[in-house]
């Protein structure tokens, strides 16, 4: 009997709890996207500003470390938009957004087109800065256009962060922020023309010759940095009353037949039932202390994707590392204190969110956190009846 309800609770399990906070990961991922995505442009605004091809490089070369990383966290972005097909994405994003909704209302889709479209124009930026010649006509147009284009980049700066889902931003703000980003283009843009004229006029006194490569390039690249400009401002709802046509709910699209879902199920089913043994069965509970951590092991491990339970067990042994690590370090500060201990907690729970910020340290942190709590706050109960010590190193060692 309790092995039929531990398959009941494992097929719940797989159906409904895992694929809950996929919603919550991809707008993670797509925050992370966007603010890495703008010091890549501010990156590539620099090495277009640049005095030689040596500094130029430099700075594309850290874009390109830049573009390596959002390209790793938009990869496994895609695995995680089959999960949120069977889940209330949008609700949970009025939930959470609420002060957002009537002003920044994309869904999640929405946003992943946003970061790969933003992400294409500004590689494109950075193949253009690739060809510049840095030569005199070039040197001459950046010194006209230096003080706009940073002041372009400053503007569309300020404009992505309100974009953040994390960010507090109000109506006024965002119209704000977005005024001011037009306006900067539209000085680079006029900036441009004039500069574009008086070289002209100063060629045709000398009887110098232009090559049209480093005319085009320089066109080029600032219809990329108008073309960003229109990506922003048209991908953001800014109408309160603008209707967003809503997919009617139904309980078919949340319990239809599903193959992946369904072996999926099945091999939770599976693997619920291995670590089971070691649990219910008396005698094999008996030779396996502490049996029902390989359970809860199991359960938290387990993926969809070929490869996935073995990462994200790397992942907790690595979570469970340091966070025992940090655990020993607050009985050795507070012994059976609870509120020294309580203290010595708290740095550690701010340090881990502030790193759960980050897509590829997510779960890992998670673990750390939760690791020093189950140790040291499971310790005070029995303090009096087993020394803290021994205790502190036996939850270690589990």
């Amino acid at each position: 009997e309790l092995f039929k309800i531990g398959m009941l609770i494992s097929i719940c399990i797989s159906l409904l709890i895992f694929p809950l906070f996929a919603t919550f990961d991809i707008e993670n991922r797509v925050n992370y996207c966007l603010s890495h995505l703008q010091q890549m442009y501010h990156l590539v605004i620099e090495a277009f500003l640049s005095e030689d091809h040596i500094t130029a490089n430099i700075l594309l070369s850290r874009a390109h470390i830049i573009e390596k990383m959002i390209r790793k966290t938009m990869i496994t972005t895609q695995s995680r938009f089959s999960d949120t097909i069977y889940e209330p994405s949008r609700l949970l994003q009025i939930i959470f957004n609420r002060r957002r909704r009537f002003i920044i209302d994309l869904t999640i889709q929405k946003q992943e087109d946003l970061t790969t479209s933003l992400m294409l124009n500004i590689c494109s930026l950075k193949l253009l800065v690739k060809q510049c010649s840095f030569n005199k006509y070039h040197y001459d147009c950046i010194n006209q256009l230096k003080t706009s284009l940073l002041n372009l980049s400053s503007s569309q700066s300020l404009f992505i962060s309100c974009l953040i889902p994390h960010s507090s931003i109000t109506r006024y703000e965002l119209l704000n922020n977005l005024t001011n980003l037009q306006l900067s283009f539209d000085t680079v843009r006029s900036s441009y023309i004039e500069t574009r004229l008086h070289l002209i006029k100063d060629t045709f006194q000398s009887s110098k010759i232009i090559q049209s490569e480093d005319h085009l390039l320089h066109s080029f690249f600032l219809f990329q940095l108008g073309s960003i400009v229109r990506l922003l401002t048209k991908s953001i709802l800014i109408n309160k009353n603008t209707k967003i046509h809503k997919r009617k709910f139904s309980f078919k699209n949340y319990f239809k037949f599903d193959w992946s879902r369904f072996i999926f199920a099945l091999k939770t089913i599976i693997i619920i039932g291995v670590g089971s043994i070691f649990v219910i069965i008396p005698n094999i509970a008996k030779k396996i202390e502490h049996g029902q951590w390989i359970l809860i092991a199991l359960c938290m491990t387990q993926g969809d994707t070929v490869g996935g339970a073995f990462t994200t067990i790397k992942m907790r042994l690595i979570g469970t590392l340091f966070g025992a690590m940090w655990a020993y370090v607050t009985y050795l500060s507070a012994g059976n204190d609870l509120f020294r201990t309580i203290i010595m907690l708290c740095p550690w729970m701010f340090f881990c969110g502030y790193m759960k910020l980050y897509p590829q340290w997510g779960y890992t942190v998670t673990i750390a956190a939760l690791t020093p709590i189950i140790v040291n706050l499971g310790r005070l109960p029995f303090a009096d009846l087993l020394p803290a010590e021994n205790y502190v190193l036996l939850r270690i060692q589990q």
